[in-house]
């Protein structure tokens, strides 16, 4: 797959060992956020996740029944790995203030 490089106009090639290691309905709460925050602009949900499975090597032909389950989770937390995600990151920007390494 290559991608456009915005500084040079050149094309470039994306490493091929790069894979999608959490699960399907992790991959599904990240698009659909990104996608709800516009973060690839007017693309519709899905053409990013043809996108995004090539791009990751993760394919997932039924993502609108797994967004079901997500919107079908209970109680106040219903995007666990977005939560996640923030908490690491989070997490690392502390110990970066701290002076620690990872």
């Amino acid at each position: 797959m290559k991608l456009q490089n915005e500084i040079e106009g050149q094309p470039v090639s994306l490493p091929e060992n790069i894979r999608w290691e959490g699960s399907r309905v992790e991959l599904v709460e990240l698009i659909y956020a990104l996608h709800e925050v516009g973060s690839f602009g007017t693309a519709s949900i899905k053409s990013l996740f043809a996108f995004v499975g090539k791009m990751f090597g993760c394919e997932i032909p039924n993502y609108y029944r797994l967004f079901w389950s997500i919107q079908n989770r209970m109680g106040n937390i219903r995007t666990f790995f977005l939560d996640k995600l923030r908490k690491a990151l989070s997490d690392k920007l502390i110990r970066k203030d701290n002076g620690l390494r990872k």
